[in-house]
């Protein structure tokens, strides 16, 4: 049963990161980054950031929304447990997504929007799952 309830939280994160990826790559392909930018040169890429409109960092916390409601769900659907799989799941994607936050420059609001946003859409992720 242990074993079980470890692979339903790897398989959350898994699930929720893939949703995250998916979304911020259709976020990149909207909002590429110009000719000669790249992480590397980190004044150049904080300049392009801090250019980027809302819509771009909207679909940031969009991804962090539907990333931790799959996670919880499928953490959930996995497990037949309420809940406290699902709240590791949305735990986990939000110490990443403070990882993330920390290594890229992005507005105050975007950050704490993010963070707030993990844990509530796992649990609701986890709730619309019918259990015995």
């Amino acid at each position: 049963m242990m074993l079980r309830k470890i692979l339903a939280i790897i398989a959350g994160v898994i699930a929720g990161i893939a949703v995250i990826t998916l979304i911020q790559q259709l976020s990149s392909m909207m909002h590429p980054m110009p000719e000669g930018v790249s992480m590397n040169d980190m004044e150049a890429f904080k300049t392009w950031a801090a250019s980027l409109p809302t819509s771009a960092y909207l679909m940031v916390i969009l991804s962090y929304v539907l990333g931790s409601f799959v996670g919880g769900f499928v953490s959930t659907l996995v497990t037949r447990i309420k809940f406290w799989p699902a709240i590791v799941v949305g735990g986990i994607l939000m110490l990443m997504g403070i990882l993330n936050a920390v290594a890229i420059p992005q507005p105050l609001w975007v950050s704490i929007a993010s963070i707030l946003c993990f844990i509530p859409a796992a649990w609701l992720g986890a709730r619309l799952v019918k259990t015995a």
